[in-house]
């Protein structure tokens, strides 16, 4: 049965007649009366008697007027949730993040998001950047913020702002009272790092380039890191944004650049849905900042 058919025929009986359904409808009366005859052979039954310029119901037609009623409100219930997501009030997003954005930037961003679309089903999954690479690329996340992927990856990245990495110092280090910390000293204490592949250790080898670090004590949880630095077992160098904590300090790096590239991680056949794109929108709306001279963002 053709919804257009059951639709025309309700109009009928609330307007009274053909021409006045046609009125409402925007249509010709001709294809009113189509419609009324079509669903009339579809059912096996007269639906409508005319009484002069008005049509009145059959007693088939009242039953099938009752029974109908539901139906047509189905239908329009089926087409307010298919409007709902065409219009990205509701929907499915799956999204990665990485430390310290999933903390310290996203919440605010997505409660507001999320309290404006009850219908939206919200997956955010947290983790190192390749554990998030390796969902969006197997199709589980949508997308990620996160670093970007390995010169082997078919993902696609657009880089969106750096993520400053600093030094955290116990507050009774011998460094904890200078002001300008330069990376050749850092030669002379132990030092924690995160793990080999995470993409935060990666940045920071890249970003002393000829400095090794003899005393490295390696560590894969930022917060355990955090705890071990403010315990005075060494100074830790990690993201700066979060890092802050009692009875240390946080300083910068003096005359090297240590940051992380962060972006958003999509596949190249990826198809966004109006809520998935609306939401990516937003994110880059808010977090992605001004591009420097060599590329980057800053």
């Amino acid at each position: 049965m053709d919804a257009r058919h059951l639709d025309t025929f309700h109009t009928v009986v609330r307007a009274g007649s053909l021409l006045a359904a046609a009125r409402q409808m925007a249509c010709a009366q001709s294809t009113i009366t189509v419609r009324i005859q079509e669903l009339e052979r579809e059912l096996g039954a007269p639906l409508f008697t005319r009484h002069g310029r008005k049509s009145v119901l059959t007693e088939a037609g009242h039953a099938v007027f009752e029974r109908s009623t539901q139906i047509a409100d189905s239908i329009a219930a089926l087409k307010d949730v298919a409007a709902r997501f065409a219009g990205g009030a509701a929907g499915r997003v799956r999204l990665g993040v990485i430390e310290p954005t999933a903390s310290h930037r996203l919440p605010k961003i997505i409660t507001g998001f999320y309290r404006n679309r009850p219908g939206l089903k919200l997956t955010i999954e947290t983790g190192g950047a390749e554990y998030l690479q390796r969902l969006v690329a197997e199709g589980e996340l949508d997308f990620a913020i996160s670093s970007a992927p390995t010169l082997a990856s078919v993902l696609q990245f657009e880089a969106w702002f750096d993520e400053p990495i600093g030094v955290l110092i116990p507050r009774k280090h011998p460094l904890a009272a200078r002001r300008r910390i330069d990376a050749a000293e850092l030669r002379d204490y132990p030092v924690v790092l995160t793990d080999r592949w995470c993409a935060y250790r990666r940045a920071i080898e890249a970003g002393l380039p000829g400095i090794t670090l003899p005393k490295v004590i390696h560590v894969g949880n930022p917060a355990v890191m955090r705890q071990i630095v403010r315990a005075g077992i060494g100074v830790g160098l990690l993201p700066m944004k979060g890092a802050a904590m009692p009875e240390t300090v946080l300083r910068h790096v003096h005359g090297v650049t240590l940051a992380l590239t962060v972006g958003v991680v999509t596949r190249p056949d990826s198809v966004m849905t109006p809520v998935q794109s609306e939401l990516l929108t937003i994110l880059r709306s808010r977090l992605a900042r001004r591009v420097r001279a060599d590329g980057t963002r800053g």
